[in-house]
């Protein structure tokens, strides 16, 4: 699909390009990312690919996937627990 100028002017740039500012990358960061394949809000592919993306920064992620929808589960709760515990 391809997008109109009107769509193109509209849009906002990245706060960092509007400041002039980048994330100092690689950096020493955990991230913990838990995320339900069913979920009907965010398709699973934006968690996967937030991994991927986060691991080729350098950032060491946990990540947890399972067969539920937009919630916690109280195993992925406990996980994060013990994930920020050791944090």
């Amino acid at each position: 699909m391809r997008r109109s100028s009107w769509t193109k002017a509209r849009r906002k740039p990245r706060p960092s390009a509007r400041y002039g500012w980048e994330p100092a990358l690689p950096r020493p960061s955990r991230m913990f990312v838990a995320h339900g394949r069913a979920d009907p809000i965010i398709e699973v592919a934006f968690a996967r690919r937030a991994q991927q993306l986060l691991e080729q920064a350098g950032m060491d992620v946990e990540y947890h996937e399972g067969d539920y929808g937009h919630w916690i589960e109280p195993t992925d709760l406990a996980a994060a627990t013990r994930w920020l515990g050791a944090t």
